[in-house]
């Protein structure tokens, strides 16, 4: 067998770092837009026309109508809009989790290939593209396939994967803010609300309400549950990656 090259810490902890970079610029994102949101409520209840019957149509750059009055858009700023915004932000979380997710796996696959043996399973590739690719390409070819079928397949089979291949149980996070004790359930609730989000607008069914006790049609965000989601995927993040320190770099 030969002696396969392994990745140092640094390399390998690479998409943690993006990681790190795309979670900080959602979270300040966040926080500067619900700043603006607030400082244009204000500037709008100042500019406010003492007559609130009165034609008052308020557009961008002078074409593109935005509102018919500034009261309607000063309380689309201060409720309706904040609400977009909770639901992006709860979205793209999630969006970054997934993309940390598989680069791990394509990482961990070229620090250490013994983790993806597997004795029953058998890889066809057509005799001409045997001859004329190398093995790195073959090897690409097959981490890349690997990685789009967990894509596919969703959160379930990825911390399957972890499991099977890393010997990281997910299950087995947890953490306590503010005295609240959360672990895998929370973030797998996280991501069932992106679910809805996405495919029913927020709107919740059978399932969801039966798994998480949910008493509402629809998911309701706020600021306070928005930033304690924030720090549960951090938080699940973090337990990943000690998780693959102590595997490979202590």
């Amino acid at each position: 067998m030969k002696e396969e090259y392994k990745l140092n810490e640094k390399d390998f902890l690479k998409p943690f770092r993006k990681y790190d970079l795309d979670f900080q610029r959602l979270q300040r994102w966040y926080l500067a837009s619900l700043f603006s949101y607030e400082s244009t409520a204000n500037i709008l209840g100042q500019d406010m026309p003492r007559d609130r019957n009165s034609t008052y149509k308020i557009h961008y750059k002078g074409a593109h109508l935005i509102e018919h009055h500034p009261l309607t858009l000063k309380k689309k700023y201060e409720k309706g809009y904040v609400k977009f915004l909770e639901e992006m932000t709860l979205i793209r979380v999630i969006s970054i989790l997934e993309l940390l997710l598989l680069d791990v796996v394509r990482t961990a696959f070229y620090h250490d290939k013994t983790c993806f043996y597997a004795p029953k399973e058998i890889i066809e590739f057509q005799i001409s593209e045997f001859l004329s690719n190398d093995m790195n390409e073959l090897e690409e070819k097959f981490i890349e396939g690997k990685i789009g079928n967990l894509h596919r397949q969703g959160f379930n089979e990825v911390k399957k994967f972890y499991r099977k291949s890393f010997d990281i149980n997910a299950d087995h996070f947890n953490t306590s803010i503010d005295s609240v004790d959360y672990n895998i359930k929370d973030i797998h609730k996280i991501h069932d609300m992106r679910h809805l989000l996405v495919h029913r607008l927020g709107l919740t069914d059978e399932k969801f309400i039966r798994d998480y006790n949910y008493a509402s049609k629809r998911i309701i965000l706020e600021e306070e549950i928005i930033l304690l989601y924030l720090q549960l995927i951090n938080e699940f993040v973090s337990f990943l990656k000690n998780k693959f320190i102590e595997k490979w770099f202590l």
